[in-house]
């Protein structure tokens, strides 16, 4: 991971995205969401124009749009059993890279046959949104 984060500050990019697909153990859960840094503006509305694409275009449960923490570990919150309050750190990619940056959790990967007839149609839309919202935060 570090070495990718410097590749891409390195380049002095407008934004930055990974793209994950969650994993739930056939738990069937559905949706997408997007990641941002915590506290980031630009990263937060980058977010929100990536995530409503995604949304509109699977025709999915929107699971909306959060600060990226490293797994998930919440600030004031008991996110499970032991978590120790204050030792909470934003997620390395999101943190790290000079420019903003989110994560795109298009569905969960249990899911990937409801997609497969217009994943490419589906692709287009999120790379339209990803350089739509790289124009709106520059």
């Amino acid at each position: 991971l570090p070495f990718k984060v410097s590749q891409i500050n390195g380049v002095k990019a407008d934004l930055a995205v990974e793209i994950h697909f969650n994993a739930c153990g056939g738990c069937g859960a559905v949706g997408s969401e997007t990641l941002y840094a915590p506290g980031s503006v630009k990263g937060r509305q980058a977010a929100e124009i990536i995530q409503h694409g995604m949304v509109q275009s699977m025709r999915t449960k929107d699971r909306g749009v959060k600060e990226g923490w490293f797994r998930m570990d919440r600030p004031g919150i008991l996110d499970y059993p032991g978590d120790i309050d204050g030792d909470e750190q934003p997620d390395y990619f999101l943190r790290k890279t000079n420019c903003p940056a989110v994560i795109i959790e298009p569905e969960f990967i249990h899911n990937y046959y409801k997609y497969e007839d217009n994943v490419e149609d589906i692709c287009a839309v999120i790379a339209g949104q990803i350089m739509m919202a790289a124009e709106t935060i520059k």
